[in-house]
């Protein structure tokens, strides 16, 4: 299979409204996907042909106290309901993720067939 081509890090195209050296637009203005379209149908096709021995399926996802046992040395995910006119309808909802990398795990609903 060929490798993916791409231009020089002095030929990209440079967005000047986003950050210091991104390549937003590589992929066309309206792209979601960055990096991740280089996983085509067709290498994620020959990827599963070569390593998927087996049909078993496994879920990615991590609930939001997934983070409580091993305790990674972090705390637990915060969440706060705060009335804030009692005997009224005004509350509000406070959650506080106590570090970062627990909301880009914990939101998933993932299932991966191998």
């Amino acid at each position: 299979m060929m490798a993916a081509q791409h231009p020089d890090f002095d030929q990209l195209p440079l967005d000047k409204t986003g950050p210091r050296g991104n390549a937003w637009g590589l992929w066309g203005k309206d792209d979601q996907l960055g990096t991740l379209n280089y996983l085509t149908d067709e290498v994620v096709g020959q990827a599963a042909r070569e390593n998927f021995k087996s049909g078993t399926r496994l879920s990615l996802n991590w609930s939001m106290k997934g983070a409580s046992y091993p305790k990674f040395a972090r705390k637990n995910l915060d969440l706060r309901l705060i009335n804030k006119a009692p005997l009224k309808h005004a509350h509000d909802d406070e959650v506080g993720f106590p570090h970062r990398h627990l909301p880009s795990k914990a939101d998933r609903d993932v299932t991966v067939e191998l």
